[in-house]
C-alpha cells in the first residue's frame, strides 16, 4: 500500500492490500500502461494486513543478448593485428523495469523505464609490435 497504516512497529513493515477481484490486466498480458489491474486490491483499514501475499503479480522478464568476436592477423614475425567486434543488445529488444507496485492514489501500475538500453556495438582494431 502506498500508506502504510498497520501499526507495526518494524521499520521494514509493509501494509499488503486485500484482493477483491483479478489481479490480471484487462487483456491476457499487461502492457505498460497497465501491467496490473490496480482496481483488484483494497486498503484493509488501519491496523490489517490485508490477504495478499508477497510476489503474487510478476513483472516482465529480462532480455538481452550480447555477444563478441576477437581475430588475430599475423602480418610479420613480431607484427599483428587485432580485431575486435563487440555487442551488447544486439537484437534490440526492451527489457521493462518493474511495475509501480504501490497502491493508491496516483499509483496505476505503469512501467516508466527500461533496465537495458538500446543497442550498442563497437569495433577495435589493434597493431600489435
Amino acid at each position: 500500500m502506498a500508506t502504510n497504516e498497520s501499526y507495526s512497529l518494524a521499520s521494514t513493515a509493509s501494509q499488503y492490500p486485500n484482493v477483491v477481484g483479478n489481479p490480471k490486466a484487462s487483456g491476457s498480458s499487461g502492457t505498460i500502461n497497465e501491467w496490473f489491474n490496480v482496481a483488484a486490491y483494497a486498503s484493509p483499514g488501519a491496523g490489517a494486513f490485508g490477504d495478499m501475499h508477497r510476489n503474487s503479480v510478476y513483472g516482465p522478464g529480462l532480455t538481452e543478448f550480447n555477444a563478441s568476436l576477437h581475430k588475430t592477423f599475423p602480418i610479420r614475425e613480431s607484427v599483428s593485428f587485432d580485431l575486435y567486434a563487440e555487442g551488447t543488445n544486439i537484437i534490440n529488444h526492451p527489457s521493462f523495469q518493474q511495475p509501480d507496485s504501490l497502491i493508491g492514489p496516483g499509483h496505476e501500475g505503469q512501467i516508466t523505464a527500461v533496465t537495458v538500453g538500446g543497442r550498442s556495438m563497437m569495433l577495435v582494431g589493434k597493431l600489435r609490435f
